[in-house]
Parts: structure tokens; C-alpha cells; sequence
């Protein structure tokens, strides 16, 4: 993974852009805050992982269109000690996000999978679904036991891309992402 220089945050502020929300939005919002505290608030992942695709120029340009996934890439090959080093680390890192966000929300990986099927492939891809759900609810127990209602919050993390330039942003205390330049 190449080096990500630091530079001033380009983002919008996140915690607006979650109250700012459109009507029956609020909840992906949250889940995609946490997702993104819990990466960049993990000492391994923030370097590992560099953010690119429709959420970042959603967050960058303040833009209300944006996609359901997170996308991340790495220079990196993949094999499979980084795929479980990337699915520890975000489980891990995702059970203390929402609390350290005052979220009522709750978020897990629900599942995860190699694409394609034969990792020894060129571009291979990870594809991680989280679920969200209102601590508390009915919702919460299945997503507790990996039955999320929403999951509608996916996480495409591909290897072996080339990354010209990387930028370390600045998205809360101690909260660092590597994003595409």
C-alpha cells in the first residue's frame, strides 16, 4: 500500500450530512458514519483500506445523490490473511462505534465473500454486507443473530488497484481515511 499523506480534511462535516437526511434516510446515514468511525478509528484498517466511489464525493461535494456501498481499494495482492485481518478488525471495530457516536443504531457485518470465487485472480474483491437496526427492537435481535433487516449498507473492498494518489482526511477526533487523491 502506497503512502497517505496527510492533508486537511476535504469532507463535508459527517455528523451534519446524518442529521441533514432525507425522510426515511437517517438510519443508513447513522450506519454509514459508524462504518466509517469504525475504519478510521482502527489503528491497522485507516492505512489498510482507501476510500473511493459514490460516498466519498457524496461527503466531498455535499452532493444528495449518492450509492448504497462503500467502496475501498488497495495496491495490495490479495490473500486470505487480509481477508481475515479485514473482517476481524471491522467486527472488532464496529462493536464500539455506535455507542462512541451516541447512536441509537447497532451495526454488524452480516456476511462477506471473495469475488471472484478463485482468489487467485487478478482483481478480487471482498463484498461485506452490514446490517443496521434501532438498539432494542425487534430488528436489533435479528441482527444480533445475522438476520439484519437492513442491510443495505455494503462494503466493496478491491485489491490490486492502482492508486495514484492517496490523501489522509481528517473526519473526527482521532478519526483518520485513506481516500482516493
Amino acid at each position: 500500500v502506497g503512502a497517505c499523506h496527510s492533508m486537511p480534511s476535504l469532507l463535508i462535516d459527517i455528523p451534519r450530512w446524518v442529521k441533514e437526511a432525507p425522510k426515511g434516510e437517517a438510519y443508513f446515514r447513522m450506519a454509514v458514519h459508524t462504518i466509517l468511525h469504525a475504519i478510521a478509528s482502527d489503528d491497522r484498517l485507516r492505512h489498510i483500506l482507501c476510500m473511493k466511489g459514490g460516498i466519498l464525493m457524496a461527503l466531498h461535494y455535499g452532493s444528495p445523490r449518492h450509492t448504497t456501498d462503500i467502496d475501498f481499494s488497495t495496491s495490495a495482492t490479495f490473500d486470505e490473511s487480509s481477508e481475515k485481518e479485514v473482517v476481524e478488525r471491522l467486527v472488532s471495530s464496529l462493536a464500539s462505534a455506535p455507542a462512541a457516536l451516541g447512536y441509537e443504531i447497532d451495526c454488524r457485518l452480516q456476511s462477506h465473500r471473495v469475488q471472484p470465487k478463485r482468489p487467485d485472480r487478478t482483481f478480487v474483491n471482498i463484498n461485506m454486507s452490514v446490517g443496521y437496526a434501532e438498539i432494542g427492537t425487534k430488528a436489533h435481535g435479528r441482527l444480533v443473530n445475522g438476520e439484519a433487516v437492513n442491510t443495505a449498507v455494503s462494503i466493496d473492498y478491491s485489491f490490486k488497484e492502482s492508486i495514484p494518489e492517496m490523501e489522509a482526511v481528517d473526519i473526527g477526533e482521532d478519526e483518520t481515511l485513506c481516500v482516493y487523491g
